[in-house]
């Protein structure tokens, strides 16, 4: 979804009413997380739930939302960690632990997490770092035809599709025809700044890079271990787009251990 101004201060107010009824129900906890990472809470995000779950050590929501608030805050083991103790709680937990495994750079445990759930993006751009863009481009054109994804999702499949049909042009296009949808998103921000790095719109990836920081989606560990990212990474404006998401991701870490993340989600 696409947050303005207006929208974030509305479900803000929803939830802050919702709290004030049932301060413990961690569903709400849960679904608030991705309207407050959205908006650029993510800190403010990974610590109300991490508060919650400090005393509530038992409860799946909150570890569910844990897994996307850790991962915007470049906290992947904690988000995998956060995961793994939701499903062990609760063996059917919906999480979105499938993107923390593709920044991980693991594209056949994104596969798996991901499963049958959804029939979007990420398993088909897992599918092209695994090699397989055979599979990947049909699926993408069989989902094209059937409609069902609309914005900032529709956007990037349209991109990588084209991509893989060697139509760079159309690739680059599919991106800035979403773009007022793709900026709503910074985790989707962040998956099409790859395809721009990957057709050498070096500027535009970093552009869209910095957006996606700024908006708290803090992805250093990703910027350098991403292989689609390597054209960027001897260019002054990358080295200085990482050298501000470490410090974000410093930051963010010593305000985790200060509040016992650690400890909390039981990091091995």
């Amino acid at each position: 979804p696409i947050y303005t101004d207006s929208d974030g201060e509305r479900s803000k107010q929803a939830f802050s009413r919702a709290f004030a009824l049932h301060p413990d129900l961690a569903i709400a906890h849960n679904f608030y997380t991705p309207a407050e990472c959205d908006q650029g809470r993510t800190q403010q995000s990974m610590l109300r739930l991490l508060e919650r779950a400090r005393s509530r050590r038992n409860d799946p929501e909150l570890f569910a939302g844990l897994v996307q608030a850790c991962r915007y805050c470049d906290e992947l083991g904690a988000s995998i960690a956060a995961h793994l103790r939701g499903r062990h709680l609760d063996p059917h937990l919906m999480t979105s632990a499938a993107h923390t495994y593709f920044l991980l750079g693991d594209y056949a445990g994104a596969l798996d997490c991901y499963g049958k759930k959804g029939t979007y993006y990420l398993d088909c751009a897992a599918l092209v770092a695994l090699g397989e863009n055979h599979t990947a481009l049909s699926m993408l054109r069989e989902r094209e035809q059937s409609g069902g994804t609309t914005g900032a999702v529709q956007g990037i499949m349209r991109s990588l599709r084209a991509y893989l049909e060697g139509n760079w042009e159309e690739c680059s296009n599919a991106i800035a025809a979403a773009e007022t949808a793709i900026l709503g998103d910074p985790e989707i921000l962040f998956y099409s700044s790859r395809h721009l790095a990957r057709i050498n719109e070096a500027d535009r990836a970093i552009s869209a890079l910095s957006t996606a920081i700024d908006r708290g989606f803090l992805c250093a560990s990703a910027l350098s271990r991403d292989p689609w990212f390597a054209p960027l990474r001897s260019l002054p404006g990358f080295i200085e787009l990482m050298k501000h998401a470490e410090q974000r991701r410093s930051e963010t870490h010593a305000a985790f251990l200060a509040a016992g993340g650690e400890q909390v989600i039981s990091i091995a």
